[in-house]
Parts: structure tokens; sequence; C-alpha cells
């Protein structure tokens, strides 16, 4: 149309490069085939640059391949990016200098019309170009944040189904050991009478989902009476009322949850047809309390309050609660 040869046959070697780069991204050389793209678009703005003059606007287009290393190619290889981005500024910096001083003069002369057309074309594409990109990184990091704060979210619920809430806040900003003493803390642990031999006469797949239902059930319990659960042993449960934080009716608390446990067993056992039974053991008194581990960390209780709870577990009566006078007091 404009009848510039030369630029006709940098066209036919324009789609040929083009070709080469989709070859070359195909069998994974994706920062060559960039590599080649931004070369090819730099020559072809210069070229037309020249042959056309400044007015026809090709040299915004380097504002494109500038941008574009930086849209392609993952985190990888930033060398080559930031050499292609500095090569297409560069040629426009030398274009924009050359120009200025009259140096260049364009090879070809073309209806004024047709190259403010083109200029009108050529920097609105620019414009759309850098606003696109603008937009792409600008979402790009919003997904990114929003991807950040889901993980964030997950990786927060589970230290809160491991640690108690204020343990876990402490963790992500103490480096040092978390250890606490309470004066006033009421221990439970539970146990399923002869649920090893139960357990002996069902499959591991059952034990497991037997175990895992009832202590669901026991959870939900420990949720509504706003208790702590410390650990299960086996098929032993500890749950505490005190720790980490204290309130006037601890034991309250924990004696209602004994007497729930008991009440919830026996639906459980109504609709599932089994026949489990369950030993409770409370005490009241003074624990320390803590965080232990580097790898599996756990919060844990100690103190010869913890050791009486479980003796008034084991030494008590099957679909007892046994208390100690601690806590009867």
């Amino acid at each position: 149309l404009l009848e510039l040869p030369i630029h006709v046959y940098f066209n036919i070697f324009s789609v040929i490069i083009f070709f080469c780069c989709i070859s070359a991204s195909r069998k994974g050389l994706l920062m060559m085939a960039i590599a080649k793209s931004i070369s090819e678009i730099v020559t072809h703005q210069a070229l037309c640059t020249i042959l056309i003059g400044w007015e026809a606007g090709f040299q915004y287009l380097l504002f494109v391949s500038s941008l574009l290393p930086f849209m392609l190619g993952g985190r990888s290889n930033k060398t080559i990016k930031f050499t292609c981005s500095s090569f297409s500024m560069g040629v426009f910096l030398y274009l924009n200098y050359e120009f200025f001083l009259g140096r260049i003069v364009p090879a070809y002369s073309v209806n004024p019309k047709f190259v403010s057309i083109l200029y009108i074309f050529n920097a609105t594409f620019a414009l759309l170009s850098v606003v696109i990109a603008f937009f792409y990184f600008t979402e790009s990091a919003i997904r990114a944040e929003d991807a950040l704060y889901q993980e964030q979210r997950k990786t927060n619920d589970l230290l809160h189904t491991i640690l108690p809430a204020p343990i876990a806040d402490r963790l992500k900003v103490e480096t040092g050991t978390i250890a606490d003493s309470f004066e006033s803390v009421t221990v439970l642990f539970l146990d399923i009478v002869k649920f090893t031999v139960l357990s002996s006469e069902r499959s591991p797949e059952e034990v497991v989902d037997l175990l895992n239902s009832i202590f669901s059930v026991f959870d939900d319990l420990t949720a509504k009476y706003n208790l702590e659960k410390i650990k299960t042993i086996g098929d032993a449960y500890m749950v505490a009322s005190g720790v980490p934080l204290q309130r006037d009716d601890d034991s309250i608390r924990i004696g209602n949850f004994a007497l729930d446990l008991m009440a919830e067993l026996d639906k459980f056992n109504q609709l599932t047809g089994n026949n489990l039974i369950i030993r409770v053991g409370m005490n009241s008194g003074s624990v320390v309390a803590g965080v232990i581990g580097k790898r599996k960390f756990r919060y844990d209780l100690w103190g010869d309050t913890v050791n009486v709870a479980s003796r008034m577990e084991s030494q008590g009566l099957a679909g007892k609660i046994q208390i100690s006078e601690a806590t009867y007091k």
C-alpha cells in the first residue's frame, strides 16, 4: 500500500522469525523465543521510524517491547529480561536523539494524512498496551495477595487446631520458650474401658473410625463448654479447664462437660449399636503449661495435679466420674 519494498521484505522475514519463536517455545526454550521476538519488534519499529519518520509514531511501540519481557517467562532469567528491556529503551533513546539532531531523514515520502492515521493507531496501541500491562500486574498482585491470605488463614486454622488460640498467637511472635504457671486448673482424663480387647476383634479401619466418631462427639462438647483439649493417647482423652485462660467457673464447666460425656455416650451407643463404657477422673490444682517440641510441637500440662487426675481415672469405676477432694471443694 505504501510502496515500501524494504518493509515488505522485512515483514516476510518477521513472519519466519515468529514461526521460529513458536517452535522454540514448544521445545521449552521460552526465553530464547522472547529474546528473538523482542529483537524483531525493536528492529521492526526502528526500521519503520527510519523509513517513514518520527511523525508516524512507530517508536512508541518500543515501550511495548520494553514491557513484554516482564510479562512472560516467570521468575527466571532476569538478566535476559532486563537486557531485552534495556535494548528496547536504548534504541528508543537513540532514535529520539538522532531525530532531534536532524541526522535521520525519512527514506520515503508518505501521504501526511496516512502518516497521521499511523500515528494515531501506533500511539493508541502503545498506550493501550501499557494500560493492559499495568492492569495485568495489578491483578496478578491482587491474586497473589488473596492466595497468600487464604494460605495464611489455612495455616492459622491448622495451628489453632493444634494449639490454643492465645498460645498460637504468642508462638507467631515469640521466639523463646512458652511456659506458664496456673494456680487453679481442673484436669479431666477419660478412658474407654476394655478398648484394647474391643480393638483386637475389629479391623484397623473400624477401630480408627470408631475412635474418630466418639472423639469427634467429645470434641464438640469441648468446644461447647469452651475447654481446652490437651491430647489423646490411644483411647484416652485429656481435657483441661482454666488454661490458657482462667475463669471463675472452670470446675463447674468441666463438671457439666463430664456429665454430658456420659449422656452423649449413651446416645452414641444407641445409634451405632456399640456398648462403649468410659471411665472419667478429675482433679484440680496448680499446673505448669507450655509448648514442647521443635517439629511436631504440642501444648501440654505438667505437675502433681495432672498425675492425680490420671490416677483418679485409672482407679475409678467403669461408667462413673471420680473426682478428687480438691475438685469437689
